[in-house]
Parts: structure tokens; sequence; C-alpha cells
């Protein structure tokens, strides 16, 4: 209704202004009765008249966008114009008229049409289309959405209330220039915009985003063709510019920027490289620029963004051992050593000089050198984001401040870290704070030497076989005239061992006091997995006595299952298979087993058209392989080509096989032979055990952690939900909960499910058992804290 009071404002005013005219208020010359002469009236000493300013009611600019485009030939581009009065509002219902300047290319193809209600708000424009480069449009009453008629929401276009629009398309390169007019609008500089279309036939396709190592040159290579007839567009403009990164630049002159020229196949190419190999992405910035030469002048057509990362390995240690510790006790070192980088770093040596006031006792993995108070460590190949862990056990000789310091290096790569611990003689405890009203001490502080008064044995076996299960036995017993409370044993073994629950390391409290004279037996049973010499270290602790640790080891004959087992090199040709994530060298049928095969040439000449087969037992079933292998059924084989093998290079096939069957000895042979006449062969087995049938029952289980994360020192719980999911009801349903070293269980907040009957805890050291809920019917979930 605003609109239409407006335009009757308008009506009146023009009214008035006719009505003065023709009332005779104009001042017309003065004729003389004896008709000889007339006189003119007199000249008006009155200004001249000065134009207005823009009334609050009337359109004040042109709006118009997009003001420069570049599209391709045959499609439609979508200009919109708007009409804002002195406030920043549009106005609706305001004729605009639309050109295409002569000369140019392109026509109108489509416009905002009219409603019928526009007539009844007096808007009289009529849209229409006169010729194809001139129409005529109305700013809308109301917001529109042009969806082009294509599904896809991302392409539609939005018209605001007050906004207007036309659509041009040209079928031949070219510029077009498109005028929109506003007559209503009194500034003439105001009142009219021009909007810029170059219309273009190409199409590109920028290069993808590369990984290489650090210190290699790369190419990257943008492509332009027609996109009419899809022939390569020669002659445009591709500039590349490094917008971040490491330094690096575009040769030949390793500017960080470069502008290259299609060649006759569309394409246009750049080298990057590094002025010293570091770790990092490069990003790229690029640019299309069509020719000087073209049609319209050298515009930049598009813009792009690709990268460059840069690949290397990368070495950090960490080491964190005790703060403090007392005399003659055991001291745990832990060193944790990884690989930042992207690539794997080879043959990684840890390196510990222990300094003086520890000795060396034992470590998890065992070193490949110790001598003296230096001990090494050869962890070999550690791949990207791999973290190897190193626990080291030293025993403390004398009083005073230590640092630990150990090194980690591989080629030119180089990392150290330290620990440091004070070790005193009295051990270590919680301070005491005094608390109100406590007496305070006087004088200076005693210091109470610890009892030495825990003895410890430990009783195995000297020689064993490799899949035996071997068990032994720590005998304890408290030589004191006190109870020795809190006793905690920690048990380390080497790799040559293994553990049920799959750990190199043993916590776990006693589960009861320890009376003077008394003595506690407890066993462990571990599976021997390595040949050669392996270790069990226990060590003993109580509250106020001095931990006592013990070692006892045996000799394992026989040959670790799924080890590598490399034949014979050839002349100059030389392979090597395993399977580096079977430790025990046992899987389970339907399960999966990967292999490493890497072939060396131990030559100085380089080989070419090397083959290499791998020939898989009917039990393994090779389910995926580095790329451009080829499968024969009929063998169960897979086999690649190597082109060429450079001198004292290496290359590493991968594969996965699943476990279809049972076996004793289910294995991959590898077959490798080169052009020059050198032939290799090496395998790798595992064993297959049967699958175990499940147990039918219709229970599912669900726990969630309600601390996330948890904080050292602090009480959580975890919620255990356990439901029938059958159409059975289930009986006597009990649940076990044995919790890792690091939680320690918490009485007072442990419950089971809601009765009746009560369902109770019993806690055994680190296990918790529930007693057995009488029948969970179908559908029924139990929830245990």
């Amino acid at each position: 209704m605003r609109h239409v009071v407006l335009y009757w404002r308008r009506i009146a005013v023009a009214v008035a202004l006719a009505i003065v005219a023709l009332g005779g208020c104009a001042q017309l010359p003065r004729i003389d009765p004896s008709g000889e002469r007339f006189f003119l009236p007199p000249a008006s000493t009155a200004p001249p008249p000065q134009a207005g300013g823009v009334l609050p009611w009337e359109p004040a600019e042109l709006l118009l966008t997009p003001a420069v485009k570049v599209a391709p030939v045959g499609s439609e581009v979508v200009l919109i114009a708007g009409v804002r009065g002195p406030d920043p509002y549009l106005r609706t219902n305001e004729r605009v008229e639309w050109q295409i300047a002569p000369g140019g290319v392109g026509e109108f193809v489509d416009f905002d049409p009219h409603e019928f209600v526009d007539y009844l708000l007096f808007d009289f424009t009529r849209p229409r289309k006169i010729t194809p480069t001139y129409a005529i449009s109305s700013t809308s009453r109301r917001a529109v959405r042009l969806t082009r008629g294509t599904p896809d929401p991302n392409d539609d276009v939005a018209i605001a209330s007050g906004q207007t629009w036309v659509t041009v398309t040209s079928p031949v390169e070219g510029t077009s220039y498109v005028t929109a007019l506003a007559p209503a609008i009194q500034a003439w500089d105001r009142r009219g915009k021009t909007a810029v279309i170059h219309w273009i036939d190409a199409q590109w396709q920028f290069p993808p985003p590369a990984i290489n190592p650090a210190g290699t040159r790369h190419v990257f290579t943008t492509t332009v063709t027609r996109q009419s007839d899809q022939s390569p567009l020669a002659g445009w403009r591709v500039r590349y510019q490094i917008t971040g990164g490491p330094p690096a630049g575009f040769a030949p002159t390793g500017s960080p920027s470069v502008e290259v020229e299609t060649d006759a196949a569309g394409r246009a190419s750049a080298e990057i490289s590094q002025s010293r190999p570091v770790p990092g992405t490069n990003t790229v910035a690029i640019e299309l620029v069509r020719p000087a030469g073209a049609a319209g002048g050298r515009i930049v057509v598009a813009s792009g963004i690709t990268s460059k990362t840069w690949s290397a390995p990368g070495l950090a240690i960490r080491v964190s051992g005790p703060a403090v510790a007392s005399v003659g006790a055991t001291l745990t070192y832990r060193i944790e050593v990884s690989n930042p980088g992207d690539l794997p770093v080879e043959a990684v040596t840890v390196l510990d000089n222990l300094p003086e006031g520890l000795a060396y006792l034992n470590s998890s993995p065992p070193p490949q050198t110790s001598s003296g108070r230096s001990v090494q460590w050869q962890l070999g190949r550690v791949a990207p984001g791999q973290c190897c862990t190193i626990e080291l056990n030293v025993r403390a000789e004398r009083a005073g401040s230590v640092s630990n310091c150990v090194e980690a290096a591989s080629g030119g790569l180089r990392a150290k870290d330290c620990a440091s611990t004070t070790i005193s003689t009295t051990p270590p405890g919680p301070p005491l704070l005094p608390g109100p009203g406590t007496p305070q001490p006087i004088g200076p502080p005693v210091t109470v030497p610890a009892a030495a008064a825990l003895d410890l044995q430990v009783v195995g076996p000297e020689r064993a076989a490799v899949g035996d299960r071997v068990t032994f036995r720590m005998v304890i017993t408290n030589r004191a005239s006190t109870t020795a409370k809190g006793v905690a044993i920690k048990a380390q073994f080497d790799p040559g061992l293994e553990h049920a629950v799959g750990t190199t390391a043993i916590h776990r409290p006693l589960g009861a006091d320890l009376p003077p004279g008394e003595t506690a037996q407890i066993g462990v049973e571990l599976r021997v997995v390595r040949p050669g010499r392996s270790c069990l270290g226990v060590e003993v602790s109580a509250t106020g006595m001095a931990p006592v640790t013990r070692q006892a080891c045996l000799v394992a004959s026989g040959e670790a299952p799924g080890a590598a087992k490399p034949a014979p090199a050839g002349k100059n040709l030389a392979v090597q298979v395993s399977t580096p994530d079977v430790r025990t060298g046992v899987i389970d049928q339907n399960g999966t087993v990967k292999f490493d095969v890497v072939v060396t040439n131990q030559g100085t000449e380089p080989m070419t058209n090397v083959t290499l087969s791998c020939r898989f037992d009917p039990a393994l079933l090779p389910s995926r392989a580095t790329p451009d292998h080829r499968y024969d059924k009929d063998t169960n084989s897979l086999s690649w080509t190597l082109s060429t093998l450079r001198p004292r290079d290496s290359q590493r096939l991968e594969m996965e096989c699943t476990a279809v069957r049972p076996a004793a000895r289910a294995c991959n042979r590898v077959y490798a032979k080169s052009l020059q006449g050198d032939s290799v062969e090496a395998e790798a087995c595992v064993e297959v055990r049967a699958a175990q049938p499940p147990t039918p029952t219709g229970l599912t289980m669900n726990i969630a952690s309600l601390a996330t994360p948890a904080a050292v020192g602090r009480e959580f719980s975890f919620v255990v939900q356990v439901a029938n999911r059958s159409q059975f009801p289930e009986e006597d349903v009990t649940l076990t909960v044995v919790l890792p070293p690091e939680l320690l269980p918490v009485r007072l907040g442990t419950s089971g499910p809601a009765g009746p009957p009560r369902i109770l805890p019993h806690f055994d050291g680190q296990t918790i058992r529930f007693d057995p809920i009488p029948e969970v019917s179908a559908g029924e979930t139990r929830t245990y804290r």
C-alpha cells in the first residue's frame, strides 16, 4: 500500500502544476494601444531554480551484479539489478531497461516475468523482450529462487524483493557489454550500470595435489582444451605461484612464480623443487590467463589451488622414569621412539649410556649389545606414526641426582631425551602435610633406613622349545618382624615369552597382607614364541620396605613360527618374506595374515624385468595386494614384474591373505628371477587354528565410560549393559570384569543390576565377579555399574 500512496502523490503534484500553468499566472508581453510598440515584462531578480535532493520515496541508485563474468559459450549468465532508495532498502515495482551494446556478442534469453497482481498495485511496466538485445523488466515484490531446472541446489540463484533479472547467452567467443538503466532515478550517474561478460570456448584441468619424498622434483601440468570439440588450446598462459610452505621454487631459476604457455597439446607444465630437502607442504596458486591476442584481450579466466607435500621420515624420543627412588631400588625407565614423519625410517638404533649410580638389570625388549654402562637396541624399521617402546630396568647404587639420557639415531636423523631421578637412602613416599592442631617437628629430620625384609625367589624351567607353555613360580617371604602391607608384584619378560593377555609386563597386588615369617607363592604361565635366551624379571615391593628383584631365564630351541626365512641369495638377487603382524605364528580360521616381501639388487648393475611370484597354500586366500599384480586362480598365486631394480635398491611388496581352513603349516612361497639369470626363493609360514564354534546365546553387551578422558587419581565409573536379544530367556547370567594394572577397583559405588534378587560384587585383586542373575527375560536389559 505504501507504493499506492506514493503513486497518487505523484499524480496530485502533476495536476497541481497543470492548474498553475493554465491559471493565468504566467506574465505575457503587454501591447501598446497605439499599436506602435509592445512592452516586455520586467526582468526577474529571483535566482534560477535549483535541482532538489532525492525525496524519501524516490529511487536513488541502481545496483547491478555481477560486474564482470567469465562464462563458457552456450551457457546462460544471470544478471541481477536492484533499485535502492536513499535508505539502504530496495524499491519494488521499479522499471529497469536492459540493452546489449551493438558490436558485441550475446543476446537475452529470459527475463523476470510480470504477475497479474502487479497491475492491481499500479505497476504497468509489462516486462518483455523487445529485441534480442533490448529488454524491459520490473523489480520484484517478493523473493524468488531461480532453479535453472537442475536437481542440484548449489546452482540456484536467489532473487530478493526489490531485484529483477535477465539471462544472457552467446554461441560464439567474444565480450558482451550489458547496460541496465532505471529511468525513475534522477541522478544520471547513478541510474545506469554496465556488466561485462567474457565468453570463452575453453575448459581446463588443474593439477591435483602431489606427495613426493623431500629433495625430489615434481612437475605440475595444467591442460586446456576447447569445450566445443575437445581440441587442445595452444598459446594460453598458466601462472603458478607458491604461496606458502618450506623454501621451494620453479625451474629453471628457482623463482617462487612462473608463467607457462600451453603447447600444441594444450599443456602447460612447471617443475617445482626444493632449495634444501625438508618436510612440509607448499601451497601453489594457479591462474589461467586468456592470451592478449584473443577476442576481448588478456583476462584471467579461472584460478585454483593445489599443493605439493614433501615427505620425509622423522625421529623422536621420549624418556620417562621415577622422579625419586631409594638406594637398592629397581628403577624402570620407559623409552618411546616414534616416527612423526610420513616415510619409514630404517635401521633405528637406540643408545643409553647409563650414568654413574645406575646399574643395568634387564629390558624389554632385550638389547642387542650391553657392555658396562652402555646399552644399545636395534629397532630396525619404524613406520610412519609408529611408536616403539622399551622398558629399561636399572638398580640405584648410590644416593644423588642422576640424569639418564637416551639417544635414537638413523642415518642423519638424531633425537635425544633425558629423565632425572633423585636417589636417597630412604624409600620415596607421599609427603605428610600437617593439619590444624598437628604438632610441628622440632630439630633436624631423622633419616630412617628402609627395612630390607622381603625375600624373593623365582623358579622356572631352564630349557624349553618354541611353542611350549612354561610356568614360573614366585616365592615371596616376609623376613621382617612386622606385617608386610601393600605387597605388589611387577613382572616383565622378554619378547621371546608371551602372556595370555598379550602384554610384556604384569602388575598386580598380592591381594593380602603378609605376616612375619609367612610365605606366598604366585605362578605365571607364559608361552615360548622365539628361540634363544629369554628372561623373566620380577620385582616385589611393600609399604616401608625396600623392593627386591630377581630374574629367571631359559633357553628355547626350535624355529619361531612366521619368522622371515630368507633363502640363500642368488649372485646379485635376494628376497625376504615375513609376517610382521603375527608374533606367535598362529592365526585363527577366518582371520587375516599380512606378508611383507622385499626384493633387493645386491649387485652393481641394474636388473630389468625382475619377475616375482607368491604361491600360497590352499589354506590361504589372497584378499589384498600391492597394485599391478596378477592373480592366477588355478595356482592360487600372485605375481609382479618389476621393470627396473637399481643397484643396492629394494622393492617392498605387501599382501594380505584370509585363512579359509585349518592347517598346521600354511606357507607363502616366494620365487624371484631376473632377466640376467639370477633366481632366488624364500618362504614364510603360519599355523591356522580351527575356528571355535560360537556359543549359542542371545546376550549382547555394551560398555561405556562416564569419564572421557579420565584424570589420574580421580574416581570414575564404567556402565555395563547386558541385554537378551533372543526370543527365549537366558539363565544364570554371570558378569566378570578384569581391570588392567592402571585401574584400581573401588568397592563403594560398584553395584549390580537392581533386584530382586540383589546382585552383589565380589573383589579379587583386579577381578570383580558379580552374583549370577537367575534369569534375563527375552528383550530385557540389566545394568551393572
